[in-house]
């Protein structure tokens, strides 16, 4: 169900108890989620937690962060400029990733002039430094026009793939009601 009021945290919770019970049929802890404040946790902060969730016996295969932007700077990178730390903490996502041989998943900003283009994103479409796509296994775009998104509907695209071939102006069309998590697929690549 897709309502036009806002989604709040509680009623997000009931729901994700609800389709662990009558989807997934388990009360096994298949999600957790940690909500921190911006610029309180780094990149090393979250990997001890991850080591500490190891330990426990769960294993995260997927982590979400929204956005690495955002994440506290790298310990031992007060001398550098921002743009550095940014970068550096993309780094160490991306070792993280591989570390962990898991999947991160997080989000950056596009410069503004694409904001409002009807062609997808492409490699262009960087905002502050351009090296972040030199640490993503896979990048993908979000497209929406303005009538797109009242309609609630998005176009996503390859915006850099490490390994394959891609083509950054083939889309997938994704329909759905967002503020719900419930998308549903319209086409393919």
């Amino acid at each position: 169900r897709c309502d036009k009021e806002p989604l709040d945290g509680r009623t997000a919770w009931h729901s994700c108890q609800r389709l662990c019970i009558d989807k997934i049929k388990s009360t096994q802890d298949y999600f957790r989620l940690e909500c921190h404040a911006n610029s309180t946790i780094n990149v090393a902060t979250l990997a001890n937690r991850l080591a500490t969730w190891d330990r426990e016996g769960w294993i995260a295969d997927v982590v979400v962060i929204d956005y690495a932007d955002i994440l506290a700077p790298p310990i031992g990178s007060s001398k550098m400029d921002t743009r550095d730390k940014i970068n550096e903490t993309w780094k160490q996502l991306r070792r993280l990733s591989q570390d962990r041989h898991g999947l991160i998943i997080t989000a950056t900003q596009t410069k503004a002039a694409c904001y409002e283009q009807t062609y997808p994103l492409d490699r262009r479409c960087f905002s502050e430094d351009k090296r972040k796509m030199a640490h993503v296994t896979g990048m993908v775009g979000i497209n929406v026009t303005s009538d797109e998104k009242e309609k609630g509907l998005m176009r996503l695209n390859w915006v850099v793939k490490r390994d394959g071939e891609y083509n950054s102006r083939k889309c997938i069309h994704v329909a759905g009601c967002l503020a719900l998590a419930n998308p549903c697929v319209l086409s393919t690549f």
